[in-house]
């Protein structure tokens, strides 16, 4: 084809297709059945561009409108790629490069999808048999957003742009996730399977929402705060750094049906005292948290903005560092950590476990189960706060509490502490739960007096002196016993 201007051009042709001059027509019809369609000339300047073919390309000084039939792969190179509702691109393969934004928002069927532009990126495909992203970049300021009737998989390639939003059927796999160097913020829907995601950006981002009908895992290599729900049958989070949740304008959830995992190489924060609305953590089975620089539940400064996590199973807290559960200063604004059933709660810390209620009515600050509560730290500290019902307790209303030695605070209370209008600190333990406890307390209080004797005898056997005044002595009987 040689250099052609017209308003518009219409070729059919039984070969394939290629250029030895510029194309300038508003309007570009091509067909070769079959054959390749090669449209690369670097002036060309094609704005509705529509071709059926076997491999497509087409440059274009233009903003480009394509409507393609590709049997295979088809190559865009424009200024600009703004798509038609009512055109579409059907191909194995699109690779798309353009200086300005790439919109494709007609019904695309396309296998696989990479390229470049110097704007936003919108890819809307409604393939059923998936898209594989092959690795985009998008410099604008909304970035990148894709979606897709079918699953979205994982190419070869990274997702880098500014804001990443993603839809599918289900979201890559289990050792293929989806990679993206999103630095801003990620939201995505796997409509009906799984969504495994990590994000490489080296500095902290967003999670504006996250879903999966299955499991979801989500990491990051720096800094993660969720900033709107996140929902699964199973749900695990792992932050390079901090892990934030909630604590802003909006409410926000992280909800597991079966499990809730959180992992962070740093701090876990659950609200905020600035937070005006609430920050849960809710697992409908069992709850893991590791944190890597401590573990904060933090009660908020509005009506209702109280920070909680709760599970139904087994619950285990492993933390490097303190554990913070304050109130807010908002009514209502309490801060919880709460297995609802009879499971375990397991809380390991390195340093402290400090309850501290709040300024505000019923901002009580509590660690709470209906199972057994195991407080493995230095120590355990319990203030009261200044608001009505702004409790500091350690409640389980069917289980052993175990707590450390070094408690400040833990008044042994008679009755439930919740509701009775006054501000307390203390352990409350049900009928069932105090009867095991007060055996564990005389197991222990034994197991020091043992510990105390043999000490003593030891150094007896160590000083010559002391064993011979020891043999004048009259002998000592100890014995113990257990009330069933």
């Amino acid at each position: 084809l040689g250099g052609v201007k017209a308003a518009a051009l219409s070729l059919t042709a039984g070969g394939a297709i290629s250029q030895l001059g510029a194309v300038e027509a508003a309007s570009v019809n091509v067909t070769a059945s079959g054959k390749d369609i090669l449209l690369t000339h670097a002036n060309n300047k094609i704005n509705r561009f529509t071709a059926a073919g076997r491999n497509v390309s087409l440059n274009s000084l233009l903003l480009v409108d394509p409507n393609v039939i590709a049997t295979g792969a088809v190559e865009i190179k424009a200024k600009d790629v703004n798509q038609s509702v009512a055109s579409s691109i059907k191909a194995t393969s699109l690779e798309a490069i353009v200086s300005g934004g790439l919109g494709l928002f007609g019904a695309n069927r396309l296998a696989s999808v990479s390229g470049s532009a110097g704007a936003d990126i919108h890819i809307n495909d409604v393939d059923v048999n998936g898209l594989i992203l092959s690795g985009l970049r998008a410099d604008g300021a909304n970035g990148i957003n894709i979606e897709s009737a079918g699953a979205l998989s994982r190419g070869g390639g990274v997702l880098e742009a500014v804001n990443v939003n993603l839809l599918g059927r289900s979201i890559g796999a289990a050792g293929r996730e989806i990679v993206m160097k999103a630095s801003s913020a990620v939201r995505f829907d796997a409509s009906a399977g799984d969504a495994y995601l990590r994000n490489t950006t080296a500095s902290k981002h967003a999670l504006r929402g996250g879903n999966a009908a299955g499991t979801l895992e989500y990491g990051s290599l720096a800094g993660l705060a969720i900033l709107d729900d996140v929902s699964a049958s199973s749900v695990r989070l792992v932050s390079g750094a901090e892990l934030d949740i909630g604590g802003a304008r909006s409410a926000v959830m992280v909800r597991g049906n079966l499990s809730v995992a959180i992992e962070a190489a740093g701090a876990v924060k659950v609200g905020s005292a600035t937070a005006v609305a609430s920050s849960a953590i809710d697992s409908g089975g069992t709850l893991d948290v590791i944190a890597g620089a401590g573990l904060s539940i933090l009660g908020g400064s509005a009506a209702g903005a109280h920070a909680r996590v709760d599970a139904v199973g087994a619950s285990k807290a492993t933390v490097n560092g303190a554990v913070t559960v304050t109130g807010g200063s908002g009514r209502d604004a309490y801060a919880r950590l709460d297995p609802t059933s009879s499971a375990a709660l397991s809380v390991l810390a390195t340093d402290a476990i400090n309850l501290q209620g709040g300024s505000g009515n019923g901002a009580f600050a509590a660690i709470v189960a209906n199972g057994n509560i195991t407080l493995d730290a230095p120590s355990l500290n319990m203030s009261a706060g200044s608001g009505a019902n702004a409790d500091a307790v350690v409640v389980s209303e069917a289980g052993l509490i175990t707590a450390p030695i070094n408690c400040n605070g833990c008044v042994d209370l008679s009755a439930s502490p919740f509701g009775e209008g006054g501000s307390r600190t203390g352990l409350f333990r049900g009928a069932t739960a105090s009867l095991q406890t007060e055996r564990a307390v005389v197991a222990i209080a034994q197991t020091i007096q043992l510990a105390q004797v043999e000490a003593v005898l030891e150094s007896v056997q160590l000083d010559p002196e002391k064993q011979k005044e020891r043999e004048k002595e009259p002998e000592i009987s100890l014995e113990s016993s257990i009330c069933k």
